[in-house]
């Protein structure tokens, strides 16, 4: 094999190469650009109907009110202790600080726990079971540890 079939054997295996990446990359399965969110994901899990829905509209926005009021305390509190960084070492006032962040965060848990157990009390008898369902994927479908995209 001489030089010039050694070379276009090497260009031709590198075009075909890359010829298998670019098909690979524009045929790769797509997310959808608009992932369910949470409302769509428990609506359908339990089958709701146009009554529970407005029903649970009503729950999610007072949920909402409730956790944003929380999140801002929270904002606030961090604002607060982090004050303390740039002012004399007080143990005692940063501790408060942080015992009241601990509160607060222990509210948020305790408030989707009674945002779920109204979502429950609206459910028919014969959606009990598709709740226990989805109560198992809660930590999944709601948690801090959702991969990132």
């Amino acid at each position: 094999m001489n030089k010039s079939k050694f070379y276009i054997l090497i260009i031709v295996l590198l075009l075909v190469s890359n010829a298998i990446l670019i098909f690979g990359f524009l045929h790769k399965p797509k997310r959808p650009l608009h992932p369910k969110s949470p409302k769509e994901i428990i609506s359908k899990a339990l089958s709701f109907d146009n009554k529970q829905i407005e029903k649970y509209d009503s729950i999610i926005i007072h949920h909402q009110v409730n956790i944003n009021n929380l999140r801002e305390g929270i904002n606030d509190k961090r604002q607060q202790l982090y004050a303390y960084l740039t002012k004399a070492k007080n143990d005692s006032a940063t501790a408060l600080i942080i015992e009241d962040l601990a509160k607060l965060e222990l509210e948020i848990e305790q408030t989707h726990y009674n945002h779920f157990q109204d979502i429950k009390s609206i459910c028919h008898p014969d959606q009990m079971d598709d709740f226990e369902s989805l109560c198992k994927k809660l930590h999944r479908l709601f948690g801090n540890n959702k991969p990132k995209p």
